[in-house]
């Protein structure tokens, strides 16, 4: 039987240790932005050695320029279906480009 436990103690014991080195060390940090809380935070990568990620959220931050520039454009959307419609077919669009197919 797993003993979770012991697996859970291991694993922060591993990751929160400051003095490891390696490829992909430091796998956390102190976050005193205090963006979230306001306090000092411990910050974790979620996509370690994961290449299709990249090294920023751009892409993220790409995906949701558009609706951005429409709000902005014509202020609001007419009525929150218009607004869910336009969020569907965005979100199949930029998944389709992300995935090289082109319509």
């Amino acid at each position: 039987m797993i003993n979770w436990k012991q697996r859970a103690w291991d694993f922060d014991s591993l990751v929160y240790d400051f003095n490891q080195t390696g490829e992909y060390w430091l796998m956390i940090w102190l976050d005193d932005s205090r963006r979230n809380f306001d306090q000092i935070t411990y910050g974790i990568y979620t996509t370690v050695g994961d290449v299709r990620m990249g090294p920023d959220n751009n892409g993220s931050e790409r995906a949701i320029r558009n609706i951005k520039v429409k709000q902005k454009i014509s202020g609001q959307f007419k009525s929150p279906t218009g607004a869910f419609n336009f969020a569907v077919l965005r979100s199949i669009t930029d998944t389709a480009l992300k995935n090289g197919r082109i319509f």
